[in-house]
């Protein structure tokens, strides 16, 4: 397999696989690696989760270049940065490493997602009708966003040529980083066409572009049965944003047993490889058991844990390596499908258990994707999605897929292969 026809650079995992689900899902070839040392080859689509979020702007800026300047002489004809959807992360940097690593002319950013109700308007980005800043991201405890204006935002990290255009305006002969405004999926199509036409190869935005990136480039497709998940549903998440907080309470009231993180759990450095991680997990097994259903949360509120407790993210950092272990452990001894909640803890549950690849499967619902993992020569099923991302019903409505796919294909656990 020849490199990849499509780059696509995501500064963390969930977003690496809710954009990379929406080529596979269309019978389009797709991996998604878990770290940027893995060979670029496999599939026509290869998304690669940098994991540069939290970095500076000059090291996410220096990591997106490198990989892209490897894809682009190993062949790639085209390059998607892929950005967070409510503006988080070193956007500016990023899109100027790709720019100039591309070696193209001009790259289109098209940060909205209309189905999530995540839009671009006038260059302003809003999320459920309020700028982004103002929205529930400007309050979150780790990264609040503070900026709803995209072309102040990226001038923040990139001495790029910016503009903003309207949705469907033809780039004419623009160089540097082109913003379109977007509202509508019809929008998103018509500036798809325009750029196709335009010859443009470098391209940015969130999830909501993919599906019209995939018809601007033109895909080889296969169709093949997608395969039904096993068991229950674990659901486990980091995240504080009052979104999932709402999604976890709403699993509560649907009979879900919920059960936090307690301080010392959070704070002990030595926990995760104490008699007492064991028993409390053991515990949350036999819970799951009972009802084939359970969830573990870092917090009940978003005032349980403040940023300014998090000096550095090492407490962050370690509470997601917990999560992570309680994952794995989960994974490792039910037939469970997991739904984590969070892409720093599934970075943590993958790599306790090794992986370091994953194959998108599906999509439940906009934001949330069905994926596979092969460990020890089996293949398991996991749920993912973004602690921003939505609606109030999330975990329950995956719980209702997991039971729908298992009526239709026959629920049989740990399938060998």
């Amino acid at each position: 397999m020849l490199s990849p026809k499509l780059l696509i650079a995501a500064d963390d995992l969930t977003g690496a696989l809710d954009t990379g689900v929406r080529f596979a899902k269309e019978g389009i070839s797709t991996a998604v690696l878990l770290n940027t040392d893995a060979g670029l080859r496999g599939a026509d689509v290869v998304v690669v989760n940098t994991e540069s979020r939290h970095l500076s702007k000059e090291a996410a800026e220096e990591i997106v270049f490198r990989l892209t300047e490897r894809a682009r002489l190993g062949g790639t004809e085209y390059f998607y940065k892929k950005t967070d959807s409510a503006l988080r992360g070193n956007i500016g940097a990023e899109l100027t490493g790709m720019l100039r690593a591309s070696k193209e002319r001009l790259l289109a950013f098209i940060p909205a997602y209309p189905q999530l109700k995540r839009i671009t308007d006038g260059g302003i980005h809003y999320i459920d009708g309020e700028p982004a800043a103002h929205s529930v991201f400007g309050k979150d405890p780790f990264e609040p966003v503070t900026e709803s204006n995209v072309k102040r935002l990226i001038q923040t990290q990139s001495r790029e040529k910016v503009c903003v255009k309207s949705a469907g305006a033809p780039p004419d002969s623009e160089l540097g980083i082109v913003a379109y405004d977007a509202k509508t999926d019809e929008d998103l199509q018509l500036t798809a066409s325009r750029l196709k036409a335009a010859g443009v190869r470098a391209f940015a935005g969130c999830a909501g572009f993919a599906p019209c990136l995939a018809s601007l480039i033109g895909f080889e497709r296969t169709t093949t049965g997608k395969p039904g998940p096993a068991g229950g549903l674990f659901v486990i998440t980091g995240s504080l944003n009052k979104i999932t907080l709402d999604q976890m309470q709403f699993a509560k009231n649907a009979g879900f047993p919920l059960f936090t993180l307690s301080e010392r759990q959070k704070t002990d450095g030595e926990y995760a490889v104490s008699p007492e991680f064991h028993r409390f997990t053991e515990m949350l097994i036999e819970e799951y058991e009972r009802g084939k259903k359970a969830g573990l949360s870092a917090a009940a509120k978003t005032s349980d844990f403040l940023a300014g407790d998090d000096s550095g993210g090492c407490l962050r950092k370690r509470i997601a390596a917990l999560l992570g272990a309680v994952a794995a452990a989960v994974i490792r001894k039910t037939e469970a499908s997991v739904m984590i909640i969070g892409g720093d803890v599934l970075g943590a549950a993958l790599a306790q258990l090794g992986v370091d690849s994953v194959s998108p499967v599906d999509e439940p619902q906009p934001g949330t994707v069905m994926l596979e993992i092969e460990i020890e020569g089996n293949r398991r099923t996991l749920f993912t999605k973004s602690g921003g991302f939505g609606e109030e019903d999330a975990v329950v409505a995956v719980e209702r897929y997991i039971k729908n796919r298992g009526e239709e294909h026959g629920s049989v656990g740990i399938e060998t292969v």
